[in-house]
């Protein structure tokens, strides 16, 4: 996430072991950041990730608090409001997370599903 505000390029050696996990998390934070936007290039184990103005999009958090956390922090850096579903999941690792980013000043709202 922060590849996409840095300058030029930022590229992530060695992200194959990533892959290996329960899911592809690799591949499942690069699908989420494109919908907002992020212009990234992939090898099985680099990630190169380019300056990128990213915009609010609706994320699927995949029921994994890594990729949910990893998207609050795109969406509170994009244009536009995101939607992020499995927002629970922060608490996984992170119990107060909403409250936390709250703190700092991040405008969060919990909907209610339908």
């Amino acid at each position: 996430v922060l590849g996409c505000k840095a300058k030029g390029k930022t590229v992530l050696y060695n992200i194959s072991a990533c892959r290996l996990k329960e899911t592809d998390r690799a591949k499942s934070i690069m699908a989420e950041l494109t919908k907002m936007g992020a212009k990234l290039e992939e090898t099985n184990d680099t990630l190169t990730i380019h300056h990128s103005d990213l915009k609010g999009a609706f994320i699927d958090g995949r029921h994994d608090h890594r990729i949910v956390m990893a998207s609050s922090v795109a969406a509170m850096i994009a244009e536009g409001p995101s939607v992020i579903t499995d927002a629970e999941f922060a608490a996984v690792s992170f119990p107060n997370y909403y409250e936390s980013m709250k703190a700092l000043g991040a405008s969060i709202d919990r909907l209610q599903s339908v």
